[in-house]
């Protein structure tokens, strides 16, 4: 009889324990999902509906997105841009959200993580810009 209860108790913690994973809120595992260095591959849109490609004039375009809640864009090897982040959700639009803050400059995009190294940018601007990533380092 000792000996099942103690069995039982082990399971019971086994599976306490490997729930214990699943205990992340949803902002968690979003971040998660979005931590790491993104590769632009190509936007579209504005007021003429082209599309651009990384070319030898734009150079390689990385976002990092880091722990801390830190974002660092980076263009042609050099820090364009550094400041902190937070995802949201708009409601309105039923599209996940990230603001950027900057110093005094506060901006935001939609996005949307197409497959798990897929991130769709889109700007909240008038000219519209929808770019894409691929996750390139976790």
């Amino acid at each position: 009889m000792r000996s099942h209860a103690v069995s039982t108790l082990i399971g019971f913690l086994f599976f306490y324990c490997s729930a214990c994973s699943f205990t992340d809120t949803k902002e968690e595992k979003l971040l998660k999902d979005i931590y790491g260095t993104w590769e632009w591959i190509w936007s579209s849109g504005g007021f003429t509906g082209d599309t651009i490609y990384p070319s030898s004039e734009t150079g390689r375009v990385l976002v990092v997105f880091a722990e801390g809640h830190v974002y660092t864009r980076i263009g042609n090897k050099k820090i364009r841009e550094q400041g902190v982040f937070s995802l949201g959700y708009d409601e309105a639009r039923n599209l996940a959200l990230i603001t950027y803050k900057n110093g005094g400059h506060v901006y935001r995009q939609w996005y949307y993580l197409a497959a798990p190294r897929t991130l769709t940018l889109l700007d909240q601007g008038a000219d519209g810009f929808v770019s894409g990533y691929v996750k390139i380092a976790d």
